[in-house]
């Protein structure tokens, strides 16, 4: 999965799987990711998207950060909301993958914190 969720094949580490496992075997942090996609999982899965009309709708300031080469969720998704979210921005990272926030950390953080400024 780390394969997969990296573009630069620098941060699919031992370590990283380690880290990420860890975690995972935290108390209540299968209960958590389950009641998310809860069985039968697809109608969980349904219920993440929404009618276009509605992102129309959502006027909050939105940030929207995506990797070029993001193989678990295409870019084309942020290319899609970003027409339709009247007050959003989008940032590209080219050579990510789909952990903008770990392959692009420094530049991610300040991506961040000067959207929070704002």
């Amino acid at each position: 999965m780390i394969d997969l969720f990296t573009y630069d094949k620098k941060f699919a580490t031992k370590e990283l799987a380690h880290v990420r496992y860890e975690a995972s075997m935290e108390e209540g942090f299968h209960e958590a990711f389950s009641s998310m996609f809860p069985h039968p999982r697809q109608p969980s899965v349904d219920n993440l998207s929404f009618p276009d009309e509605t992102f129309k709708k959502i006027e909050h300031q939105t940030l929207l950060v995506h990797g070029r080469e993001d193989a678990v969720v295409p870019v084309t998704n942020s290319e899609r909301l970003i027409h339709l979210l009247p007050n959003a921005e989008l940032h590209i990272f080219g050579g990510c993958g789909h952990w903008t926030q770990i392959e692009k950390s420094e530049e991610f953080a300040t991506l961040v914190k000067n959207f929070i400024k704002k």
